[in-house]
């Protein structure tokens, strides 16, 4: 059954439509009062078919292909509208408005910074012990904070 969409013209006052949506000489009435959103196309009464990327009742549900993570939402065909935050295609990436200087963005505004065991030693033989041990007997980290 082939189908059209109506024709849209406007002026400074008015909308027109110019034709409505046929198929196979039945009128197609959608639910949607201008048709079917973002391309689609209404194959049946109250039936859309929907462009790529989009799905739902009306095509007004993006499709991403990739997961939208940390409160991401998928705005667009596999467009990721990251939280406040957060971005990268898939919302992955913190972001921290300051420079993490010797270490790491981990989470939104949250560094964890480069460290590394201790090599100060007593001096005993077979290396000795670490000057600066943690409880069990490791090495101290040492590196920035």
């Amino acid at each position: 059954m082939k189908s059209f969409r109506p024709r849209f013209r406007y002026d400074d006052e008015k909308e027109y439509v110019e034709g409505l949506l046929y198929g196979n000489g039945e009128v197609c009435v959608d639910e949607v009062i201008r048709g079917c959103f973002n391309n689609g196309t209404c194959v049946a009464p109250n039936t859309c078919r929907c462009s790529a990327g989009w799905t739902g009742q009306h095509c007004e549900v993006p499709i991403c292909e990739q997961t939208c993570l940390h409160n991401g939402n998928c705005t667009l065909p596999n467009v990721c509208t990251c939280a406040k935050g957060w971005s990268g295609i898939d919302c992955s990436i913190p972001i921290c408005s300051q420079t993490c200087h010797h270490g790491y963005c981990i989470a939104p505004d949250t560094c964890e910074c480069e460290q590394w065991n201790s090599a100060w030693r007593d001096g005993r033989s077979y290396g000795g012990a670490p000057v600066y041990q943690k409880p069990n007997g490791d090495a101290q980290l040492t590196g920035w904070t």
